[in-house]
Parts: C-alpha cells; structure tokens; sequence
C-alpha cells in the first residue's frame, strides 16, 4: 500500500525521476498488453508481470502486499476528485486552452491532409496531444506551495513533451511538404505556449528563493 510519509519534502528531481518511472510503467503495460490479449484474467496477468519488475515499482508502495482490485479501487477514488472551482482562473489555463486548440488543428490536418503511410505517425503525435494535455491539466490542479517541487517537475516533463512534439511536426513537414503551412502555425502558437511555460517555471523557482 502507498505510505504518503515516504514522499514529503521531495525536491524536483525525485518528483521527476518518479515520473519518468510511471511513463516507463505505462509503456510496459502496452507492451505486456500484445502478449496477454485476450487471454483469460489478462489484466491480472499484466498486473503480475509489471509488479514483478523492480524499476516499476512506485516509491513507498509495497505491491506485495497490494491486488489488482485494490489498486483499481485506490485509483478510481483519486479519480473522483472534481477540478477545483477556480481551475479556469489559474495561471496557464489560458495556455492549455491554447494547446487544446492546436491539437484539434493537428487533428483536422491529420483527417484531411495526411498521406495513408504516416498513420502510425499521425495517431501517435495525437497520442503525445493527449498526453500533453492531461500533463498540463495536472500541472495547473496543483496550488499547494508544499507541493511546489512536483509542480516543477510536471512543467519540465511539459517542456519535454512538447519538444517531442516540434519533432513530429518538423519530421511530417519534411516529408509531405503541402503540409508545411498549416504544421508551421502549429508549431508557432506552440513554441508560444512553451516560452510561457518557462516564464511559469521560472516564477515557481523565484518563490523557492522567497
């Protein structure tokens, strides 16, 4: 079970570092997920087959002693948690409103303008879309100063995603060049949206100094 104790007064650099071991999690759950398809009990099969692997397991959680119900029941209680009321009036909510207009303009390019053989491609830069978003929403959520480290962390995983990001637009303008016009505007109101990130970044670092 998780023990809350075992992550307070984290810096950036823990917070990150867990991160980065969740998205490893996720990816070997996908994985996983190819082999066990299908096959009776699969989820437990994956549940088993993750938690067996060392560099998976999230710090202060004992997954020994954890089942796969009782891991859906602790996340489906975190997920019941409603955005705060003022989320709409907080600093960046003007910036994910921004990058939830570019990914549904990279959407409309992708139906409409992407050549058959980048599917794979396209689905997978709307992925990172998804993922952005969701990364951005939950770096805004966070208003507790006690929790400043992880807000940090969240917005350089940001910064990182959406480098990810300019690199398929980059590549996709290389290689079907009518899409150029409509990709390079993409990528300019998202470049916008990273410059105010690192303003935002910066501010939080400044209040670290206070």
């Amino acid at each position: 079970m998780f023990n809350p104790a075992s992550r307070q007064n984290w810096n950036e650099f823990q917070w990150e570092k867990e991160i980065r071991k969740d998205e490893l999690r996720i990816n070997r759950y996908f994985q996983a997920l190819r082999v066990c398809l299908d096959l009776p009990g699969e989820e437990e099969m994956i549940f088993k087959r993750l938690m067996s692997q060392q560099d998976l397991v999230p710090t202060g959680v004992e997954w020994s002693q954890q089942s796969l119900s009782e891991f859906y029941a602790q996340h489906d209680e975190e997920d019941e948690e409603n955005p705060p009321d003022d989320f709409c009036h907080r600093a960046g909510y003007d910036l994910l409103r921004q990058l939830d207009r570019q990914a549904r303009e990279w959407n409309v390019v992708f139906a409409a303008g992407l050549r058959s053989s980048f599917l794979r491609e396209g689905l997978a830069l709307t992925c990172r879309f998804g993922k952005l978003l969701s990364r951005f929403s939950n770096f805004i959520e966070i208003d507790d100063p006690e929790m400043r480290a992880l807000k940090i962390s969240l917005g350089k995983r940001v910064l990182a995603d959406l480098n990810d990001i300019f690199g398929s637009l980059n590549m996709m303008m290389r290689r079907q060049k009518a899409l150029q016009g409509p990709l390079m505007t993409i990528a300019d109101n998202l470049q916008h949206v990273r410059e105010a990130t690192v303003d935002l970044l910066e501010e939080l670092r400044n209040g670290d100094k206070k």
